[in-house]
């Protein structure tokens, strides 16, 4: 009798069966996690643009002043570096459909600001109008989104 080691014909034939079954259960939820991922970043770079043109409208001053006064900004005129100014998905944002709507609801003696974002990229991800108290994922679509083009709001 020779020792050999090794598997047989079956044994090689029901560890691929399992590979596959392990295979058909996790890649499923291993994409889900990914896009799960993907569209919470979405929502973070909305709030973070919306904190960025809070800031900027902090330093220059330009708060909406008149009750129901409202100030549009567009994400690609805030200061940022490059890879802020694309898509979590690596895309260019559209110009005319990224932008933060800064709005007094309260009185001119008492301001109170709100902060509305839109967001489209290339590919045509995209978050409509929201308010930033509002901002949550089931909010990202894909070539669903209709956005008011910036130059229409002002």
């Amino acid at each position: 009798m020779t020792n050999e080691k090794g598997l047989t014909l079956a044994q090689m034939v029901l560890l691929i069966v399992v590979v596959l079954i392990v295979l058909v259960v996790m890649v499923p939820q291993i994409l889900h996690y990914i896009t799960d991922s993907e569209t919470g970043s979405f929502i973070s770079s909305a709030q973070f643009y919306v904190d960025e043109v809070r800031k900027h409208l902090t330093l220059t001053q330009g708060f909406p002043v008149d009750q129901d006064d409202s100030v549009p900004f567009r994400i690609l005129d805030l200061d940022l570096d490059k890879k802020k100014q694309k898509s979590v998905y690596g895309n260019n944002w559209v110009s005319e459909k990224s932008y933060v709507i800064s709005k007094n609801i309260g009185t001119m003696e008492d301001p109170v600001y709100s902060y509305s974002i839109a967001l489209q990229d290339e590919e045509g991800y995209c978050l409509e109008l929201t308010d930033e108290t509002v901002l949550k994922r089931a909010s990202v679509k894909r070539n669903e989104c209709n956005i008011i083009n910036f130059d229409d709001i002002q």
